[in-house]
This record gives C-alpha cells, structure tokens and sequence, in this order.
C-alpha cells in the first residue's frame, strides 16, 4: 500500500510534470515507432535480392496506379455533348 501511496503527486508541480510525462508518451511512442521502421527498411536494403525485390514492388504499384488514371470509366465531356440531342427551339 505505501508504495502506491509514493506514486501519488504530492504537489501542483509533480502534478503538473505527471501530466506533461503522460502527453509525451505517444509521441515518445510514435517517434520510436517510426525509427524502428526506418531501421528496417534500411537493413532491408542491404541486402540486394530485398532492395530489388522492393524496387520491383514500386514498379508493378506505380503501373497500376498509372494503368487506373489511363482508363476512363466516363466519356469524356467532348464526347457526351455529341450523343447529348439538341432541341430546337
């Protein structure tokens, strides 16, 4: 019991620095995150067969995406006011 008595801020300050600890955790949490990927891929990279193996990745990724703006699922507006009938009025 009187080791969780212990943890309990005595004051406004130990208060205050409990809260600022407590808000800098995810932060803490999103940085470290982020470094560990970054170590990843760098050791990824250096191995060949996983450096192109990646590149490879980000090629058929990039044609997809390339493949999907070239297609058009809509006429084009040029080509819809032709089929469009006009009325004369």
């Amino acid at each position: 019991m009187g080791g969780i008595a212990a943890l309990a801020p005595v004051n406004a300050a130990e208060a205050e620095l409990n809260a600022q600890y407590t808000a800098m955790i995810p932060a803490s949490l999103s940085a470290h995150t982020r470094l560990r990927r970054e170590q990843q891929r760098r050791k990824r990279e250096t191995t060949r067969d996983a450096a192109n193996q990646d590149e490879w990745t980000r090629h058929i990724a990039a044609n997809t995406m390339l493949q999907a703006l070239l297609s058009e699922p809509y006429p084009r507006r040029s080509q819809r006011r032709d089929k469009i009938p006009h009325t004369e009025g």
